[in-house]
């Protein structure tokens, strides 16, 4: 898991403009809004902007207190935080990101995550790239 500051805001609006910008070139983009609950019974809101080909892009509400116990994606996940505070807990320790803030977390990271306040987040959701076939013919099988 990865995480950077530096000019983290400015990133961010840029980010937020071509996300809205590309919103609305997307066929099939459906503003679903689902909600989970949190082992406290808090309920988290997950409003998706866009999915295609694998690519996700969600917006996350989650009210003071709200927690995801430990788990994985099977994807590269992208948070970026725009307002409150969130407590990712890693295998490398504890990040805290707050607005302007994100954090990169690699296919099969195991990590739970702790809102002390009310925060809201982007996700981003990139499937790991598919490696084609091997179709190098140069060698063959018998050495020649």
């Amino acid at each position: 898991m990865t995480t950077c500051k530096a000019d983290s805001l400015k990133i961010l609006r840029n980010l937020t403009q071509k996300l809205t910008e590309f919103k609305y070139l997307a066929q099939n983009v459906n503003d679903q809004t689902r909600t989970i609950k949190d082992p406290k019974d808090l309920v988290i809101t997950g409003i998706d902007f866009f999915r295609d080909n694998g690519i996700s892009v969600s917006k996350w509400i989650v009210p003071a207190g709200g927690v995801a116990q430990e788990h994985y994606h099977p994807e590269k996940e992208l948070l970026i935080v725009y307002q409150g505070e969130m407590h990712i807990n890693t295998y490398k320790g504890l990040l805290v990101l707050k607005p302007g803030d994100f954090c990169v977390s690699e296919p099969g990271s195991p990590h739970s995550v702790l809102c002390p306040v009310e925060t809201k987040c982007l996700q981003i959701m990139i499937p790991e790239e598919k490696k084609a076939p091997n179709t190098d013919v140069s060698e063959s099988s018998n050495g020649k």
